[in-house]
Order: C-alpha cells, then structure tokens, then sequence
C-alpha cells in the first residue's frame, strides 16, 4: 500500500511540476515581448543594486513597521520552504519525519518556529489584505 501512494504522490508531483513549467513558460514568453535592452554596463553597480533591491528588500524600510511586516512574510516564505522539502521528500521516500533524526531534538524547535512563522505570515497577510482594500492608502490603489 505505502508504494501506491508513494507512486500517486510522484505522479501529482509530476503533474504539478508540469504545470508550473508551462505557466513559467509563458511568463517567460510574456517578458521577452518587452524591448531588449543592454544591460552589460557597470556590472558591479548592477549587481550591488539587485542585491540591495531583491534580497534585501531596501525599499521596504523606509517604513519600519511595514518593513518589518514585509521581512515576516519573505522570511517566513523562504524558511517555511525547508518544512515544505521535508513533506515532498517524506511523500516520495515513503517515510516521516526525514529530518528529525538528523537535527534530533532541534527538530522540534524547528518545526515549532516554523508553525509560529506560517501564523505570523498568515497574520501579516491578513492585515496587508485589509490596508490595501478597507483604509485605502492611496499610494496601494490602482491608478
């Protein structure tokens, strides 16, 4: 029995995997009617910038308490992705908890600050949902 469900899972994952590559497929194809630009001028300048810009998320702290809602959720993501590899590994291998060995106790810590993290992201998107469409600050509206 575990097997077939080892297989369903592979199978979704598949599916869902081939899915995601041909909405990523048209995005992509929907960037590239934009007009070509050069953009090999002043590389370290560049790259400085999309650090800043992309990972670091700059622009969100010229209003600390907007940054710091913005960093709960782009963290939150990012390190929730962990709990998410352990559930499609756990799917595929046929197995549970695959990590909890490995990292023993702090497993639980983990997986705790993990859960308290999807609360605070869900919270914060919550109170997101609620700025742009119930007090409406002008800056989030539709031109």
């Amino acid at each position: 029995m575990q097997i077939a469900q080892q297989v369903l899972f592979a199978v979704a994952l598949g599916v869902t995997a081939w899915l995601m590559s041909k909405r990523v497929g048209i995005i992509k194809k929907t960037i590239q009617l934009g007009k070509s630009d050069d953009r090999t001028d002043r590389p370290n300048e560049r790259l400085s910038t999309m650090i800043r810009v992309a990972f670091g998320q700059k622009k969100m702290f010229d209003r600390p308490i907007v940054g710091i809602m913005h960093f709960v959720v782009y963290a939150g993501f990012l390190l929730i992705n962990l709990e998410v590899l352990e559930i499609v590994l756990d799917g595929l291998l046929g197995t549970h908890r695959l990590f909890a060995p490995v990292l023993g106790g702090f497993y639980h810590t983990l997986i705790n600050f993990f859960e308290f993290l999807a609360v605070g992201v869900l919270a914060v998107c919550v109170i997101f949902l609620i700025r742009r469409n119930v007090t409406n600050v002008e800056r989030l509206q539709p031109t």
